[in-house]
């Protein structure tokens, strides 16, 4: 029995060495003077522990104290009194005069009445204008040619005198208008609708020769005659 109980001892001793040795374990294999000096080195750690405890619950509660002390010993503040000046009244310009302005009253002015005289007396005789008749204009005159004195009467046959075959071969020729002149430069006559000079042709070989007051003296070919302006 005691061999088991050995046996049991040992190989607790053995698991125990192989753990992390606690606190126990380290009281219960330290030596009984070594275990005393222990206990005494921690009674006196927890006594020193527990006194700064009290001092520190202590010098909290004596703080707040000389704090409010502090305050209540400073010297209040005196407040500077923001004192705004006084308000200077605004001095206002003089009212200003009104000027009223003077109305002129109008002067009016009294025609005397003209001394009567015996010619004023005596009615004078109403005139009575007449407007001017109006003028008409004269009618104006077309500005004709100074005549030329009458040139004497020309000896030439007249177209209808020539022979009938010779007016056969002549064109159709019709006078119109016809102005005479002493310079032969300012002559001019209208045949078929065509103002000639003298000199210019007429138609196919027929040329007009002169102007005369009354007529045209024309030529064809070799033949020449008159025709007369009806």
């Amino acid at each position: 029995m005691s061999y088991i109980l050995d046996a049991l001892k040992k190989s607790d001793r053995e698991r125990k060495q192989g753990e992390i040795p606690s606190l126990q374990s380290i009281h219960a294999d330290l030596p009984p003077s070594r275990r005393n000096r222990s206990t005494r080195g921690l009674k006196t750690a927890l006594a020193v522990g527990f006194c700064s405890l009290i001092i520190l619950a202590i010098g909290f509660w004596q703080w707040p104290i000389e704090k409010n002390q502090q305050t209540t010993d400073r010297p209040p503040i005196k407040e500077q009194s923001t004192q705004t000046p006084p308000a200077v009244p605004k001095t206002q310009p003089p009212p200003a005069e009104k000027i009223t302005p003077q109305v002129i009253a109008p002067v009016q002015v009294v025609p005397q009445p003209a001394p009567r005289t015996p010619e004023n007396e005596q009615s004078q005789p109403e005139v009575v204008i007449e407007p001017a008749p109006l003028l008409q204009p004269a009618p104006l005159r077309s500005q004709s040619l100074p005549k030329a004195a009458k040139e004497p009467a020309s000896t030439l046959p007249l177209l209808k005198e020539l022979p009938i075959d010779r007016q056969k071969k002549l064109p159709k020729i019709t006078l119109a208008g016809h102005v005479y002149a002493s310079q032969p430069s300012r002559r001019m006559i209208m045949i078929n609708n065509r103002i000639v000079r003298e000199g210019e042709m007429v138609g196919e070989d027929l040329r007009l020769v002169r102007i005369t007051w009354d007529g045209v003296i024309l030529r064809h070919i070799d033949t020449e005659f008159q025709m007369k302006l009806q």
